[in-house]
C-alpha cells in the first residue's frame, strides 16, 4: 500500500472528523453518514498524478469487493483503508466496470462541488431503466471526469450505467478528486482548511427555526439557534478583530453577534441584556486586547459560569491583571494567544467549548430528575 497516499487519505478524513467536533450539533444532521460511520477509505492515484479520496458508509457499503475478494472494515469503529497506484485512469476504479474507452458525460475543469445529482448512461435509459425512471443528466457510462486543471467534491451522486450488458448503479457518497498533484494540500493546516471548505460546501446547511408563539414550544424551538449563536465581547474599538473572529466562526457554521447589536427592551437593565445574550448563545468569545467594559462583563460571567468563555489575545498580556488568576484557574475559561484568527486556528478552542457544553449537559441530565423522567416518556 503506497504509504504517503494512505497517510494523506487518513489525514483528510481525520481533519473532517476534528471539524465535526467543533461545529453546531444541528449542522451534523446534514453530514453524510459516510463521514462518521465510515466502512472504507479509498485513495487512488492514476499515472497522470490525479488523486481521488472516497469515503463509504457502513450502511451502504458494509464490505468491499476487490478482484472477487471481499474485504471487511478494520473494526467496528475503524474503517478499512485501501490505497492504490492505478495503472489506468481514476474513473475505472471509482466507477467499477468502466474502461479507458468508456464515454463521459461531463469533463470538469476548475473547482466545483457536486451535490445530490443523478446521472445515467444512454444505454441504461434505453435498455434497463425501470418505469418512471428519471435522471437529471443522461450521457456516458462515466458521469464526470476531472481534467488536470480541475478539482471537485462529489457528494451523494447516483450513476446508473451498463457493464457488459448488465445494469449497474454506483452511489458515490463522498469523493474528493484532485486533477493535478499541485492541488493536493501537503501540510496539516492546508488539509484542515480543505476539510473546512469541503464541509462548508457539502454539509453545513443550517435549518431555519420555525416561529411558534406557544411559550413551551417557543423555548424548545430555540435549541437550534442557541446551539449556533456565539456572543462576542470586547472593546468595540477593535472592529477589524471582531470581523476576523466573526468570519472564522461563520466558516464553522456559527452565527456570531455583538452585545451592542442586540435590541434593548425598555424594561431591561444592562445586566439583564448581558444575561439574555449569554443564555441564547452556545459559548462566548471575548476579544481581550484592550481594556473596556468587557472586563466587568467577564467578572460577572465568571461568577455564574453559564457558558464556556474563550479569551482571544494578540499577545500573552491580559487587558487587566486583576482577573487573571481567576481566568487561568477557572474551568469555564480558556485563553488563546493568536495574532491572526481563522477557522483553522480557532478549531481547538471551539472543540474545547463544545466538549465543555457536552459535559455540562451530561451533569445536569444526571442531577435533574425531571429530565430523566421526560426522556423515558
Amino acid at each position: 500500500m503506497p504509504a504517503r497516499l494512505a497517510a494523506f487519505a487518513q489525514e483528510y478524513r481525520q481533519a473532517i472528523l476534528d471539524i465535526l467536533d467543533a461545529i453546531p450539533r444541528t449542522s451534523r444532521t446534514f453530514v453524510p453518514p459516510c463521514v462518521e460511520r465510515t466502512s472504507f477509505v479509498l485513495a487512488i492515484r492514476d499515472p497522470s498524478g490525479r488523486l481521488a479520496v472516497e469515503l463509504r458508509s457502513r450502511d451502504r457499503y458494509p464490505t468491499l469487493v476487490i478482484n472477487g475478494n471481499e474485504a471487511q472494515p478494520a473494526s467496528d469503529h475503524e474503517p478499512g483503508l485501501l490505497a492504490v497506484e492505478s495503472t489506468s485512469r481514476l474513473e475505472t476504479i471509482i466507477f467499477p466496470g468502466t474502461t479507458e474507452n468508456s464515454s463521459v458525460t461531463w469533463r470538469l475543469s476548475r473547482h466545483a462541488a457536486l451535490h445530490s445529482l443523478t446521472f445515467a448512461s444512454r444505454d441504461f435509459v434505453a435498455s434497463h431503466a425501470p418505469p418512471g425512471f428519471h435522471a437529471q443528466f443522461i450521457g456516458g457510462d462515466v458521469p464526470f471526469e476531472v481534467l488536470p486543471d480541475g478539482g471537485i467534491l462529489a457528494v451523494n451522486i447516483v450513476n446508473s450505467y451498463v457493464v457488459e450488458g448488465r445494469p449497474e448503479v454506483k452511489v458515490t457518497e463522498w469523493l474528493r478528486v484532485f486533477g493535478s498533484p499541485e492541488f493536493v494540500p501537503n501540510s496539516e493546516a492546508t488539509i484542515r482548511q480543505l476539510a473546512i471548505t469541503d464541509l462548508s460546501s457539502a454539509a453545513l446547511k443550517l435549518p431555519n427555526a420555525q416561529s411558534n408563539w406557544d411559550f413551551s414550544e417557543l423555548l424548545a424551538s430555540l435549541e437550534g439557534p442557541v446551539d449556533r449563536n456565539v456572543l462576542l465581547l470586547g472593546s468595540y474599538a477593535t472592529a477589524e478583530r471582531f470581523e476576523e473572529v466573526s468570519a472564522a466562526l461563520q466558516t464553522l457554521g456559527y452565527s456570531p453577534f455583538l452585545l451592542k447589536d442586540s435590541p434593548d427592551l425598555p424594561i431591561q437593565k444592562n445586566l439583564e441584556k448581558l444575561f439574555a445574550a449569554v443564555m441564547f448563545s452556545s459559548f462566548v468569545v471575548i476579544i481581550d486586547d484592550h481594556a473596556s467594559g468587557h472586563i466587568a462583563e467577564l467578572a460577572t460571567l465568571m461568577q455564574f459560569r453559564f457558558r464556556p468563555m474563550i479569551l482571544l489575545r494578540r499577545n500573552s498580556y491580559p487587558s487587566t491583571s486583576f482577573l487573571e488568576d481567576g481566568v487561568l484557574t477557572d474551568e469555564a475559561c480558556r485563553v488563546e494567544v493568536m495574532t491572526d484568527v481563522n477557522a483553522t486556528s480557532l478549531i481547538p478552542a471551539v472543540r474545547w467549548a463544545r466538549q465543555w457544553l457536552a459535559a455540562q449537559e451530561k451533569r445536569l441530565n444526571a442531577i435533574n430528575s425531571w429530565r430523566q423522567a421526560s426522556s423515558r416518556e
